[in-house]
């Protein structure tokens, strides 16, 4: 049994007997494993940096948008105060005032009248096709 255990071995990895020793096999997969173990740390370690500036850009957007939220938020506040003290003003305005005499309302359409001309007027004067009509 001596004899079996003091099976000299060759530089190329082959015994006596032609039998490949385990030792360059077992190193390979390992050297394989050590790799692959490697290259999935790198990828863990690569994701986790992406995701914790996507989520550090994420916070800094929320908070401007908040920010911005709020001051919108204060300004619509605002508008409706102003909104609020103009209709109570409008509301109070009508019991105040005379109502129209008939006497007035004449002046009123004529004056309406007017202005509808004027308008028209100066859209005949500026409209491309009322310009070819009165150069023909």
């Amino acid at each position: 049994m001596d004899d079996e255990r003091d099976i000299s071995h060759t530089e190329d990895g082959h015994s006596e007997f032609g039998q490949t020793t385990s030792t360059s096999h077992n190193s390979g997969w390992l050297i394989a494993a050590v790799v692959v173990l490697l290259v999935g740390l790198c990828v863990a370690v690569a994701h986790s940096y992406v995701a914790d500036r996507a989520a550090s850009h994420n916070a800094s957007q929320e908070a401007q948008m908040t920010a911005t939220i709020n001051q919108l938020q204060g300004q619509i506040d605002s508008l409706s105060g102003k909104l609020n003290a103009l209709t109570t003003a409008q509301q109070a305005a009508p019991a105040q005032t005379p109502a129209a005499t008939p006497a007035t309302q004449p002046a009123q359409t004529a004056a309406n009248r007017a202005a509808w001309q004027l308008r028209t007027n100066a859209t005949r004067n500026c409209s491309p096709s009322w310009r070819t009509s009165k150069s023909s």
